[in-house]
């Protein structure tokens, strides 16, 4: 596995904020108990504060990982297909533009979807009933 680290490019940020604020927004309510509104409103402040106007301050940088064929910006949301056995044949995923495939609806809709799939491959070459694996990248 090579890992390469790279400043975050200006056109990549607007994602990497958009999946950050939902993100912690998130963490507030579920693990610091916050109301949905005050956990909106703390994080537009903190963003804010980190990241005025939505731009890097100078002398301050965010980077970038690229996992080898990985591209950044991209998400991916995968299931394993079971053979006889339960044994991994292989895999069938969705690949795309991480800020559409991991929007707010549409990862829920995706990842039945891929495990449905899954499912009825593994099924069709002779898996059991039992469950499907899932990977997100």
């Amino acid at each position: 596995m090579a890992l390469r680290l790279r400043p975050l490019r200006d056109d990549e940020l607007p994602a990497y904020i958009e999946h950050g604020k939902e993100d912690y927004a998130r963490e507030l309510v579920e693990f610091a108990g916050l109301t949905p509104e005050r956990a909106q409103q703390k994080t537009d402040k903190d963003w804010g504060f980190l990241l005025p106007n939505g731009k890097i301050p100078a002398g301050h940088y965010i980077h970038a990982v690229e996992n080898e064929e990985a591209t950044v910006g991209d998400a991916g949301i995968a299931a394993a297909i079971l053979g006889r056995d339960d044994v991994v044949a292989g895999a069938i995923g969705v690949v795309g533009a991480a800020d559409r495939l991991l929007a707010a609806g549409t990862r829920d809709d995706l990842v039945r979807a891929v495990v449905a799939a899954a499912r009825a491959i593994s099924r069709d070459i002779g898996a059991g009933r039992g469950g499907v694996a899932l990977s997100a990248l």
